[in-house]
């Protein structure tokens, strides 16, 4: 008998747990250096359904969103399966921002979005959200509840329908607070549909996941599309990787990986980490790997052939090692990916300095349009606004309805506020219309940035901008601060209140972002232009610091930073500051 094709999510998991009941569900953490956490697709579907049953006691009627803010894959996967056979809607939290002002103004904006949503959390994520006016439920009371029932393997609280709501995003808030991109059974399976087929995904890959569950590319893309297909995976914490990154080849190894996902950042790291193991040259089986997606931002050339040719290298039999990057583009609006390339650097040799992006999955199609009015469509290899039409794009932001009409053009584009390029068939980005910057494959809103820069002391009012730039051969993109001084640069004191003023403002991007400024670069009110309608420009401002017009007022920083070198006890946060201005490694 062949498997019935699943038209919800819930018949996803019913369908893996009858017809690959022994597929496995592997778990490691950082804390098990080479241990793990199993479960078959039977004893986890058991164990999700015995969860559900357990958040009824909760009483909240079908349809209500559940935040689920969890740092385990584990924990992750069984709380979104378990509020989907509930009925209930899950919301995928990602970790909340390190900046208090930030984190409680978030906090609060759910709470006045969702109105009545639980929190789904731990102990310590109950610390970090820090609200009394909450309603919080632990995860390890829930699975304690969860041990009172024994539920049949096909157990449901509610019969979902394809145009139900399914599962919640949240956005990086670019333009202030996060929105929660709504998709359905029906958009989400349209994604796992094409993507399992762009994959060549079936009952006998390996999946290697190590994106956080609430990212759209961990939860959708390397969980519920092997899913689909009965195919077994193997989740890890990034940090694991990181920490280790021979792990990342002895899983490989170990357990006949075929698919695995690693943003352009991990892959620059784990090639510089590999290349300094010279003693296990020759000691791994990578005959299995066959595709990397990547995503998240762009992949530079270089570093993908770089890592190609270290797996190799580290290989025990290199012949055998044949396997392809492919590069991607993909919102949380679009389900993650849906545009790909398939790309083997050992024979081919890019023509850029990053890869191209590829052409649609089946079920989705994109165009390029003038960037002014949004509809023009662009001759071929002309640049403009990037718009993407399809069966798995999201159906509306979650009470939202201006931001949801603002989003889409006639006949159902979506408009992904990307500039791009389609060549021949092939889309290649080259910018960027929205107002965000993008880090190791994290945006971050410019304008809320900015915001919060305007209130270092030593800045002047409304003469401050932030502009992402990725330097060539740097790994990720960065950004540069812009800004003028309330004094004199030539005046009396200037080094130490330059030297206050742009560490407060370090201090401020790593608070927001976790990162400090690529450029950190003064400019004298008299010669900082506005537009007419009174901004300033940000790409103005790239524009002359690329054209080298901005050398001068980078020098005089330079001058005064080291003269306060010389006049301040501490001098680690000097020579820190310099390379903020100065260093575009």
């Amino acid at each position: 008998m062949s498997p019935a094709l699943p038209v919800t999510l819930n018949d996803i998991l019913s369908r893996a747990a009858e017809f690959y009941p022994l597929h496995e569900l592997r778990f490691i953490t950082p804390s098990a250096h080479d241990s793990s956490i199993v479960k078959t697709f039977s004893s986890f579907n058991r164990y999700a359904r015995n969860l559900a049953r357990a958040i009824l006691e909760w009483g909240k009627p079908a349809g209500s969103v559940i935040v689920v803010y969890l740092t385990e894959h584990e924990d992750n996967m069984a709380a979104i399966w378990a509020c989907l056979l509930a009925g209930y809607v899950p919301c995928l939290q990602p970790a909340l921002s390190a900046q208090k002002a930030h984190k409680e103004g978030h906090v609060a904006h759910l709470k006045s979005l969702f109105s009545s949503a639980i929190w789904l959390t731990t102990e310590a994520g109950a610390e970090q959200v820090d609200s009394s006016d909450l309603e919080i439920k632990f995860l390890s009371e829930l699975k304690a509840s969860a041990l009172n029932y024994n539920v049949p393997a096909d157990w449901v609280a509610h019969t979902a329908q394809p145009d139900d709501e399914a599962v919640l995003f949240l956005t990086s808030g670019s333009t202030g607070f996060s929105k929660a991109v709504v998709h359905t059974h029906r958009t989400i399976l349209a994604a796992c549909y094409a993507k399992g087929e762009a994959y060549g995904l079936t009952p006998n890959t390996n999946v290697l996941n190590w994106v956080g569950f609430d990212h759209a590319a961990g939860s959708l893309e390397m969980h519920l599309v092997p899913l689909l297909f009965g195919a077994s995976q193997i989740n890890v914490h990034a940090s694991a990787i990181l920490y280790d990154p021979l792990r990342f080849l002895r899983l490989i190894d170990e357990h006949g990986i075929n698919i695995a996902f690693s943003p352009n950042t991990l892959l620059a790291k784990l090639a510089r980490d590999l290349e300094k193991k010279s003693d296990v040259i020759g000691t791994f089986d990578l005959s299995s790997i066959k595709r990397i997606n990547s995503g998240g931002e762009a992949v530079v050339s270089k570093t993908a052939q770089s890592f190609v040719a270290m797996l190799k290298k580290l290989a025990r039999d290199p012949f055998k090692v044949s396997f392809v990057i492919s590069p991607g583009f993909g919102t949380t609006e679009t389900c993650a990916g849906c545009i790909y390339d398939l790309v083997d650097l050992a024979t081919t040799e890019p023509k850029r300095e990053f890869l191209d992006l590829g052409r649609p999955i089946r079920g989705c199609e994109m165009r390029i349009v003038d960037s002014e009015d949004g509809k023009t469509v662009r001759a071929d290899g002309d640049s403009g606004e990037l718009q993407i039409r399809g069966s798995m794009i999201f159906v509306r932001y979650y009470n939202n309805t201006e931001a949801t009409s603002s989003s889409f053009v006639e006949d159902g584009w979506y408009r992904t506020g990307d500039l791009g390029i389609i060549e021949n068939g092939v889309l290649r980005l080259s910018g960027r219309i929205k107002d965000i910057v993008k880090v190791h494959g994290i945006s971050y809103g410019i304008p809320e940035l900015e915001t919060y820069l305007q209130t270092v002391e030593g800045v002047a009012h409304s003469f401050l901008a932030v502009a992402p730039y990725h330097a060539p051969g740097q790994e990720t993109e960065r950004f540069i601060i812009f800004y003028s001084p309330t004094f004199d640069l030539n005046g009396d004191g200037a080094s130490m209140k330059l030297f206050a003023t742009h560490r407060e403002l370090r201090d401020v991007s790593v608070k927001m972002t976790t990162h400090r400024p690529q450029f950190i670069i003064p400019i004298p009110i008299n010669e900082m232009e506005k537009t007419t309608l009174g901004k300033l420009s940000r790409g103005g401002l790239i524009s002359l610091f690329k054209q080298g017009e901005l050398a001068k007022h980078i020098a005089r920083a330079e001058e005064l930073l080291r003269e306060a070198r010389g006049t301040t006890e501490t001098m680690d946060d000097v020579d820190d500051l310099k390379c903020c201005a100065l260093d575009t490694a």
